[in-house]
């Protein structure tokens, strides 16, 4: 089964830049950086193939950048969905250096501007305090794969997000990986948690009632949600 695997960007600190237009139009914060690398033992011990992560980030630009949709959250979720609700950076570019196979990238702080009578988002806005005050920022990968033990590479893999992350002040994250979910990916092609998942979910929340008919309809919708993901 896929896990959910997030990788801090250990090898960079995303450098702040606040653009310079005209003062009757809105000033954008954007965040530069280095967004993932391959081929190199990152301090999670994992590895990522170049072609793989590539051909990744190459749809993430088609299906994505180009349409102006690739939102990115503040700090990662526990989960596989990307959540409007949490996101605080829009990411404008991508570019890969093949030399060094890294992959360099930009993106806008969706903050509030009460100047232009601007509402932003809230996480953007916690985001752009924590810069304002030095805080360094990195950029964090989102996906799911399988790691070889032996080879440490994450095959195969699926890029789900680029989330903005405040770099820990040891360095690197506890682990990185949420053992505690399995994902799978259905019939179309859609990384999915595994029904096992929700169906125990559902039935720890039964021990929250003592309501025993509220008990039996969890038992039975836990039971059609098992057997619906089979």
């Amino acid at each position: 089964m896929l896990k959910l695997i997030v990788e801090d960007s250990d090898y960079s600190k995303a450098t702040v830049v606040e653009s310079t237009e005209e003062a009757s139009r809105p000033k954008q914060l954007y965040l530069r950086g280095i967004f993932a690398k391959a081929e190199q033992l990152n301090r999670n011990k994992r590895k990522y193939h170049f072609d793989g992560l590539k051909k990744e980030f190459d749809r993430l630009i088609e299906e994505e950048i180009n349409k102006g949709t690739c939102i990115g959250e503040f700090e990662h979720p526990t989960d596989s969905k990307v959540l409007r609700e949490r996101a605080a950076v829009k990411i404008t570019k991508i570019e890969c250096d093949e030399k060094n196979k890294v992959w360099l990238g930009e993106a806008v702080v969706m903050r509030s501007d009460p100047e232009h009578h601007i509402i932003g988002l809230p996480r953007a806005d916690i985001l752009s305090a924590y810069l304002s005050y030095g805080v360094p920022c990195g950029f964090s990968t989102r996906g799911c794969g399988e790691i070889n033990e032996t080879t440490h590479y994450v095959e195969p893999y699926t890029l789900l997000a680029l989330d903005a992350v405040i770099e820990p002040s040891c360095g690197s994250y506890c682990d990185g990986i949420l053992e505690s979910k399995e994902f799978m990916i259905d019939v179309h092609g859609q990384i999915v948690e595994c029904a096992m998942n929700n169906y125990e979910k559902m039935i720890n929340s039964a021990s929250h009632t003592y309501d025993l008919e509220k008990k039996r309809e969890i038992y039975r919708n836990a039971f059609d949600t098992l057997l619906k993901g089979i």
